[in-house]
């Protein structure tokens, strides 16, 4: 078996909603996670936006690397994405991160051959073997978890140095999105006040933020200079 030849998808921040990298006819992801807990389980599903496809899969923390076999299932039609999110919804850890990386293999591998070709990449791994198929049980969790919304609030907050308020708290909020019209970093925060150094989420110029879902408290936000501003819309 040749050398793997890996394809970065994406780095996610573990929640507990569903996040989703990019589109992938990908066969085997690896999961290195960044400033992990001690001992914390994610799930994992494969999904085109609308259907999602979800078994006991599951990665922990505590191993820095680790490796899923995804047969992608005929069912999302070349659409799907693979998604991950806390195991216990209750669970809040900040600033833990996995990078995804993808690559094919014949959709019938060797298993020993896999193991061996992947060892000298990889320290610490853990290898799950199965094979996705268009019989497994399909849910759809969007009735739940994805409320509908008619109105979009626009606002826009000016830069600045010091924290300022993006959203005040809004126990009808849906949702809302978040656009750094900036040419300086935005540090977001999911409270009134936002630092630098302690934030939930970082912005680069032009970045866009999803607030996660159920999220109704307020949300503040600093700057790195003074220039442009963000452009919010709250679902309501």
């Amino acid at each position: 078996m040749t050398d793997l030849s890996w394809t970065v998808l994406g780095e996610l921040e573990p929640s507990a909603n569903w996040l989703s990298t990019n589109v992938t006819s990908a066969n085997l992801f690896r999961f290195e996670h960044h400033n992990p807990p001690k001992k914390a389980l994610l799930h994992v599903a494969q999904t085109d936006g609308s259907q999602w496809l979800f078994e006991p899969r599951t990665l922990s923390s505590d191993r820095n690397t680790q490796l899923l076999f995804l047969d992608q299932a005929a069912i999302f039609g070349g659409q799907r994405r693979i998604s991950m999110r806390f195991a216990d919804p209750s669970l809040t850890v900040r600033n833990w991160t996995v990078k995804i990386s993808a690559a094919a293999i014949a959709s019938t591998p060797d298993y020993a051959a896999a193991v061996a070709a992947l060892a000298a990449q990889l320290t610490a791994f853990q290898v799950e073997f199965s094979t996705w198929v268009d019989t497994m049980p399909i849910s759809n969790p969007s009735a739940p978890n994805y409320p509908v919304s008619t109105t979009a609030t626009p606002t826009t907050v000016a830069s600045s140095i010091t924290s300022v308020a993006i959203l005040a708290a809004n126990a009808a909020r849906k949702g809302a999105t978040i656009w750094n019209a900036s040419t300086a970093t935005l540090y977001l925060d999911l409270d009134a006040a936002a630092t630098a150094a302690d934030y939930a989420a970082k912005l680069d110029p032009g970045g866009y933020y999803e607030v996660p879902y159920g999220f109704t408290g307020a949300l503040s936000g600093i700057w790195s200079a003074a220039n442009g501003s963000a452009l919010v819309r709250e679902f309501t």
